[in-house]
């Protein structure tokens, strides 16, 4: 009894160092016939939820054998108590020497001050690098564009701050910070929390990219993750891909051990995401 008690605590150690350690790399293809064939292999690496943890060098050797064409941060880059950023905006500078990156905010940059969150402003537009602050931007390839969106809500819409559940991100919400959508294009939504999916299916996305949840912290078999950074148990949309209609959500898991500085069978993440258009693959 003393050995399997003792196996089972050096296996939960092992894991543990794994889950805080070892960066894996999820990759996704994506098909559609709105895709231009222009853009077929096109890839998107997202990098989620760091909140300011030093991991730069395991980053890079990351996104680097990846070799996309866009990397996107998703919010959560830093974390609201901090006022030091500099392990993320040193990521930040070196992705932009080799890649167009573009970044939105998260639930924790929008409750830095204006002042602190300057400084992460300041910086990335000074490393060359697109803030998407509820707007849309066109990504060319040979003549041919696709669509791509930002988009980061008020604190009210979190429900740690959102006591009372009056505030809910509906089609309506989006057509009012990003505008209607342009639905003989492919068009891509960059949005930190994956809550509100069935709204941004409804608006018409064709794919969501999204963090937040950092997979459930603790992930088990069968039942997925455990815990939201929405003070909710077994979350609906947590972690990996989901599919309603013809709109696509990709969640990653992050990267930092969160708030209660703890991973479980959910080891950090970094997301790739190719692109590729459906008629051209049916011809192959």
């Amino acid at each position: 009894m003393i050995i399997i008690i003792c196996l089972l605590i050096l296996f939960f150690v092992i894991r543990l160092f794994i889950d805080h350690n070892i960066l894996k790399v999820t990759s996704y293809t994506i098909s559609s016939n709105k895709i231009p064939e222009n853009f077929n292999g096109f890839k998107i690496v997202q990098i989620s939820d760091l909140h300011n943890e030093n991991l730069e060098n395991r980053i890079m050797d990351k996104v680097n054998a990846e070799n996309p064409d866009i990397v996107v941060l998703t919010g959560d880059m830093v974390s609201a108590n901090q006022v030091n950023y500099s392990n993320f905006l040193n990521l930040a500078k070196t992705l932009s020497t080799k890649y167009k990156v573009y970044y939105i905010k998260g639930n924790h940059e929008g409750e830095l001050s204006n002042k602190n969150y300057k400084v992460i402003k300041d910086a990335l537009e000074s490393y060359g690098i697109k803030i998407l602050n509820n707007e849309k931007i066109e990504l060319e390839k040979d003549g041919k564009y696709i669509n791509l969106y930002g988009m980061w809500v008020n604190q009210r819409y979190y429900s740690r701050a959102n006591k009372d559940k009056n505030y809910v991100v509906t089609k309506e919400t989006l057509v009012k910070l990003l505008g209607d959508i342009d639905e003989t294009k492919y068009n891509i939504l960059l949005m930190h929390t994956p809550t509100y999916f069935d709204s941004y299916e409804e608006w018409g996305a064709d794919l969501v990219i999204a963090g937040h949840t950092h997979g459930g912290l603790i992930r088990l078999p069968f039942l997925g993750g455990v815990f939201s950074p929405d003070r909710k148990l077994f979350p609906k949309y947590c972690y990996g891909k989901y599919e309603k209609n013809d709109t696509t959500m990709i969640i990653s898991s992050g990267l930092s051990k969160g708030e209660t500085g703890f991973r479980l069978f959910n080891r950090p993440e970094i997301v790739s995401i190719t692109l590729n258009n459906l008629k051209g693959n049916e011809n192959e």
